[in-house]
This record gives structure tokens, C-alpha cells and sequence, in this order.
């Protein structure tokens, strides 16, 4: 069990709670629940607080009056923090940047703020604070004294930009070596990123712009490709020109080949109203590809209907949420998908169909696939969305490749340390494991005069976790 501050915001005003959690288990879930309410915060004052240690201790048969006094100064982000950390450590990326860019100069520790960056797209910090801001609630070894400022991050992001194709070739050499990852083939998932650039006229701007990936009106459209193995590990990315080139995927394929050793790659995207230069290209020069689309023009709507009424025996089960029925006119394989368990009306709306020209992959593996590159490129746009932090002038603009560097970075450690905790018999997902782990903060104070970093009290869930990850026991004072 464990305490937790809740607030709450009514008429204006903010209310602060304490409640006692636990977890537990229901099947293969980990959920919380509250045990008790401890009323607000604003009524526990010092004394209350003591008196309420003394008597736990007493009941609990410890001798409270014996433990001595220690002047709490700050409580920190310790749980999650350290677990990406680990994985950090185990894919020896510090090493891996340190030996490929030039010394930057003493004030600048790129690897240490390339690990903030990626930290901050994984546990999702709330609020707005700044990212030059926002370190100094958590504790990462090296940190300790750090003076972070914005062009700090904007500087790191330059220094990466060229060195970034070895940087994820190493890494993924490193992944390798740890896990299992199929390169038989490789994916490049195409999509589209919007770039929000700094605005020059306001000093409270973003300090290295913003990248969305997906369909957003703003101001600059950037094409590019996401590479993932074929069981779905992300490794890298490309960017593609405005003017479609049809000498930019022979460029890839040679790209994947050379530095990669992936023989076979499938381009992947989806068709929508709007058209997608690099997709038709692509698609006339007959490259490998998957390519989905919703079920939106009348005759779309016709023919899955009357697929689906003659009969559900031609169709295959993929799992309880999916069925597909796969068809071949010419060359070209089509799996049309849909949910059983909707309505009619919903079945037809979700329903989507995939088209592949390739014959090497089944049809689950192809939706599977297409399935997970979706996800993947959402993930990158949830964790390209840096914080605003104010804007030093000067410093250029980051390249862009570099940001989507940080977010497939990010991504790629998610995937690793998901796979561990899978080997590890752990079935959680990698975002459900941090949050589950948010709950192990690091209590800083003074005692006789010396600082103290202590570990809050952990539970088998926790420490499960972190094993899966390497880390046999949690240290309960920090160094």
C-alpha cells in the first residue's frame, strides 16, 4: 500500500487529498483501489502527521520514538524514471553517442539530454512545464547540479542531427544482442508530419518547434518513413522530398540493405481523400506494399455487404475483435476486416480493407503489421509534442529529422522493455508498467545534517517489474 495526493478543481480552486492505495490483481490485470480516505491536506498538519506515525508504529510493535527526525526538503520522480533508465543503460546509448559525435564542450551533455527528451515522451509529464524545467522533479544519475536551459536542448538536437543514421544503426545492433528481432524484412510505415516552427516574434514560444504526425492544417508538411522489423521493433526513419522521387525508395531498400542487412522491405501507408504523392509513386513503380483504406465510397459499402452476406464460413478469425476474408484479383491480395461483435450499422463504418501485392506474408501477419505501424506512428505523435519552454534567440532551428529521431528513439525503448517484461511472464504493456511504477518516488531531506535520498515503500508488483528490467532489488536509500 501506498499514499497518493489527489487534487481536485472546483469553482476556480484547488483541493488537495490524501488517500491510501493498494494494487491488486483481477486475471492478468493490475488495478488500484482506495483502502481509505485521509481527508485533505490542509487539515494534516505536523503534529497530526507524527501522531499519526507514532501510532502505526506502535501498533506495529517499532519503537517510533527511537527513529531519528528527518527534515523532508523534496519528493521525486524515482519508479518510472529509473526503468527507462535501465533499458537505457543495457542498450549502451550514452557510450554509443559519445564515441560518434565530436565533444560539444563541457556544458553540453548530449546523451544526458537526449535521455530527458526521451524520458519525457514516455511518462508523459502533465501540465505545461517547461522541458528545461520539468527535470528537476525527477532523479536520473549524472543529473544531480545540472544547469539545463532551453538552447541547452536545441544545441543537443543540432549535435544529433548529423551523426543520427550510425546513432540508430548501433542501437539497433545493441538491441539485438538482447532480444530476439526478426530482419527478414523491414517495414517503412509512410505518414506525414506537420512542423509548428518557432515563432520569432514572441519570446514565450516553442524552444525547437513541434512535429505532429498525422493529419493536422499547420504550417509545414514534412513526408517521411518509419522503419520497423518485421515482428515490429522501430529502428530508424527517412525523410522523403516534396517533389516525389522514385529514386528516394531504391535509396531505402539500398539504405536497409547496406546498414541494416534487411533484404526486403514493404512500403505501408493508407489511401485517403486526400491524395499521397509518395504512395502513388511507389505503387506505379510496383514496390512491395500494404496499403489500407476506410470503406467510404457507396461501391465500398455495397461490396462489403454483400461479401458479408454470403456468409461468415469464407471468413477467417483473427481474434475475438477481428475477422477478415482475403481475395486475389491479379496480383493483388485483398483482406477485407471488420468487428462481428458491432451492430450493423457500426460493422460497415469500422470495416477497412487492406490491399498487398506482396506474397510472403500471411494475411494476419499483414494486418497484424499494419496494425502496429499505426500504432507506431500515433505513438510518435503523442511523444514528438515537446513541452513550450521559452525560446532563446540565439540558437537556428534543430533539424527535423532529429526530433523524429528523439520519437522513434522513445519508441524503440518502449518496444524493449515491453519484450522483457513479456520474457519475464510480466503481462503488461510498457505504458501500463510506468504508470504502475509512478507510485516509487525518492523522499530527499536532511538527517544530522547530511542529505538523504530515501526510496518510498515498493510492492511486489514493483519489484517484479523492475527484475523483468534487470534491477533484482531497489536500493532503499539512494547515493
Amino acid at each position: 500500500m501506498f499514499f497518493r495526493k489527489v487534487t481536485s478543481r472546483r469553482n476556480g480552486k484547488e483541493y488537495n487529498y490524501l488517500k491510501l492505495i493498494e494494487n491488486y490483481r483481477e486475471g492478468d490485470k493490475v488495478k488500484q483501489r482506495v483502502v481509505a480516505n485521509l481527508g485533505s491536506l490542509d487539515n494534516l498538519t505536523t503534529e497530526k502527521v507524527r501522531n499519526m506515525i507514532s501510532g502505526l508504529s506502535r501498533i506495529c510493535g517499532l519503537d517510533y520514538s527511537d527513529l531519528p527526525f528527518i527534515e523532508a526538503r523534496k519528493v521525486l520522480r524515482y519508479g518510472e524514471v529509473l526503468a527507462v533508465h535501465e533499458v537505457w543503460e543495457m542498450l549502451n546509448v550514452t557510450s554509443i553517442i559519445k564515441k560518434l559525435l565530436p565533444d560539444p564542450g563541457p556544458d553540453l551533455d548530449v546523451p544526458l539530454l537526449l535521455e530527458l527528451m526521451v524520458v519525457n515522451g514516455l511518462i508523459r509529464p502533465q501540465g505545461k512545464q517547461a522541458l528545461s524545467d520539468w527535470p528537476h522533479s525527477l532523479y536520473l544519475p549524472g543529473l544531480k547540479e545540472k544547469e539545463l536551459l532551453p538552447h541547452h536542448f536545441n544545441r543537443a538536437l543540432n549535435c544529433l542531427a548529423g551523426a543520427r543514421k550510425e546513432i540508430e544503426m548501433q542501437i539497433l545492433d545493441n538491441v539485438c544482442k538482447q532480444i530476439t528481432v526478426d530482419k527478414s524484412a523491414a517495414f517503412c510505415r509512410l505518414t506525414t508530419a506537420y512542423f509548428e516552427p518557432v515563432s520569432r516574434g514572441r519570446p514565450q514560444a516553442t524552444a525547437y518547434g513541434k512535429y505532429f504526425v498525422g493529419e493536422y492544417e499547420e504550417r509545414k508538411r514534412v513526408d517521411l518513413g518509419i522503419f520497423a522489423s518485421r515482428d515490429g521493433m522501430p529502428f530508424g526513419h527517412r525523410l522523403f522530398p516534396v517533389v516525389p522521387e522514385q529514386g528516394k525508395f531504391q535509396e531505402i531498400l539500398s539504405s536497409l540493405k547496406g546498414q541494416f542487412g534487411v533484404d526486403r522491405c514493404i512500403f505501408v501507408g493508407e489511401h485517403k481523400v486526400k491524395t499521397n504523392p509518395q504512395l502513388e509513386l511507389l505503387l506505379a513503380h510496383r514496390y512491395d506494399y500494404l496499403v489500407g483504406q476506410k470503406l467510404t465510397s457507396r461501391r465500398d459499402k455495397q461490396f462489403f455487404v454483400d461479401e458479408l452476406a454470403a456468409g461468415k464460413k469464407d471468413f477467417n478469425q483473427l481474434n475475438d475483435e477481428l475477422w477478415f476474408k482475403e481475395l486475389k484479383v491479379n496480383d493483388v491480395r485483398y483482406l477485407l476486416c471488420f468487428a462481428p461483435h458491432k451492430d450493423p450499422a457500426q460493422r460497415q463504418k469500422q470495416a477497412f480493407l487492406l490491399a498487398t501485392n506482396n506474397d510472403f506474408l500471411s494475411g494476419s501477419e499483414a494486418i497484424q503489421a499494419y496494425a502496429v505501424l499505426a500504432e507506431l506512428a500515433e505513438a510518435c505523435r503523442e511523444v514528438a509534442a515537446f513541452n513550450p519552454q521559452e525560446l532563446s534567440f540565439f540558437y537556428n532551428e534543430p533539424d527535423v529529422s532529429a526530433h523524429i529521431f528523439v520519437c522513434i528513439l522513445a519508441r524503440m525503448l518502449a518496444e524493449v522493455m515491453e519484450r522483457m517484461l513479456r520474457l519475464a511472464g510480466v503481462n503488461l504493456t510498457c505504458r501500463q508498467a510506468l504508470e504502475i511504477l509512478e507510485d516509487i518516488k525518492l523522499a530527499t531531506g536532511r538527517l544530522g545534517g547530511r542529505e538523504v535520498r530515501l526510496v518510498t515503500q515498493t510492492q511486489k508488483i514493483h519489484g517484479d517489474i523492475m527484475r523483468a528490467l534487470g534491477v533484482q532489488e531497489l536500493p532503499r536509500i539512494v547515493v
